[in-house]
């Protein structure tokens, strides 16, 4: 008995002196990890003030980003960098903001409802935001890249398209790989789909914001927001 109350014991001195070693550990590294997210926050309020036209679109589009995070608990620093990708890629090719916002709530709906990673989403808004800057829609960033990580993607075009019924996503295909979206017809086309993705993952995106994927993305989300907290000190 007295063996095991002294391994008992040591068992316990072991584990605290885990815990003060954890605690040392984040104390010791908590002033890089704040420098690193005022610095990261700092960088997309230049980033995004400068894509923007004036301060009021700055600010609306800061806040939906603020409240498109906390309802689908997306990831912060991804949500950011793909909204600002997405915006610089969209506003010279005509799209106004509201449209741009539009396309990022059904791809952060889309995101939510299948539990994406941080790089998922970045893949996924990497995908829109090429099709944008080269003004057409291509295979390469449909099939490539988007497709790898958005489960039917295809069928989310052709129907935003306006293709219908058991051959929809071949007729759909064959007009892509014509050149049949380009331009306006492009510009026409992405609207379409972030119409179609917010009719289709509306509904379960919220629920879906609260599975494992979802509360690892909060939990992160809210360590970034403490350290953000120190900016005046940073």
């Amino acid at each position: 008995r007295e063996l095991g109350d002294q391994f008992g014991y040591a068992a316990q001195q072991v584990l605290l002196f885990g815990a003060a070693y954890k605690a040392l550990a984040f104390l010791t590294d908590f002033p890089s990890k704040v420098g690193e997210a005022v610095a990261q926050l700092q960088t997309f309020r230049n980033t995004l003030q400068a894509i923007t036209p004036n301060a009021n679109e700055f600010q609306q589009s800061n806040q939906f980003i603020l409240d498109t995070v906390a309802k689908y608990n997306t990831p912060l620093q991804s949500a950011r960098d793909g909204f600002t990708n997405l915006y610089a890629s969209m506003a010279p090719a005509g799209f106004k903001g509201d449209e741009i916002r539009n396309i990022f709530s059904g791809i952060s709906q889309g995101a939510a409802t299948f539990g994406m990673s941080a790089d998922k989403v970045d893949r996924v808004n990497y995908a829109f935001a090429q099709m944008a800057s080269k003004g057409q829609v291509m295979s390469e960033e449909l099939k490539g890249q988007l497709g790898d990580v958005l489960p039917g993607a295809v069928a989310i075009f052709a129907k935003a398209a306006g293709f219908t019924g058991p051959n929809a996503m071949v007729e759909f295909t064959k007009a892509m790989e014509a050149g049949r979206y380009k331009g306006e017809a492009m510009k026409q086309l992405l609207i379409n789909v972030g119409i179609v993705m917010k009719d289709k993952f509306a509904k379960g995106a919220e629920g879906a914001a609260q599975n494992f994927q979802g509360q690892m993305n909060a939990m992160a989300n809210a360590t970034k927001n403490l350290y953000e907290a120190f900016e005046p000190a940073g």
